[in-house]
């Protein structure tokens, strides 16, 4: 999805951000969603005292190694789509501005 917005707003706005740029952004934007979980996860574990499922002190780390695998995968077959169905901008090189 965010992936979408992110086209759309290239589009729109004639930004002249290559699809990779895209890419890395969206990933980059969706893992920083995980990271403030894990400091939601974290304070409400210390100090409001919920008692989350937590499997020892790798948890944040496995949780954020997990959201970057998945989130990447899920881009990548989201932006396939899209790309083959013409959503997308052409993979240009980002250094080709005009």
């Amino acid at each position: 999805m965010i992936i979408l917005i992110l086209s759309y707003l290239n589009k729109k706005n004639q930004w002249r951000i290559g699809l990779k740029t895209l890419i890395i952004f969206a990933i980059s934007l969706a893992l920083l969603l995980g990271v403030f979980y894990e400091f939601w996860e974290y304070f409400a574990y210390s100090v409001l005292g919920y008692k989350f499922i937590i499997t020892g002190p790798t948890d944040t780390m496995h949780d954020l190694l997990f959201d970057f695998l998945g989130i990447t995968v899920a881009v990548l077959i989201f932006t396939a789509i899209l790309k083959k169905k013409g959503y997308l901008p052409p993979n240009t090189s980002d250094s080709n501005t005009k």
